[in-house]
């Protein structure tokens, strides 16, 4: 039954991989356009304390200060969300035992 099964990402190698790493580049970069340019639905205003901060530090070493985007924390590969994974796996091992 396998012999009967052709895929041809499978059978590309190389050519398949890149088509691969082609497609999530693509995905990453849509959604990453998606988080800049809306951040106004994903309530950036409560980080104004963070923007006040970069605007007087630049201001301070005369240079100007560039767009500030704050990824959520549902954004993967995120800081915030490499912490909450953190938070989630020390609140298992609390529960549990160690691995």
């Amino acid at each position: 039954d396998e012999k009967k099964f052709f895929n041809p990402i499978h059978r590309a190698s190389s050519l398949g991989q890149q088509f691969i790493v082609d497609a999530f580049t693509k995905v990453e970069s849509q959604r990453l356009g998606y988080i800049v340019t809306h951040q106004e639905r994903i309530r950036t205003d409560t980080y104004k304390g963070i923007l006040d901060f970069i605007e007087n530090q630049a201001e301070h070493e005369h240079v100007q200060a560039g767009r500030a985007v704050i990824l959520p924390s549902s954004y993967y590969g995120g800081a915030r969300s490499q912490y909450q994974f953190f938070l989630d796996a020390m609140a298992i091992v609390s529960n549990t035992s160690k691995p």
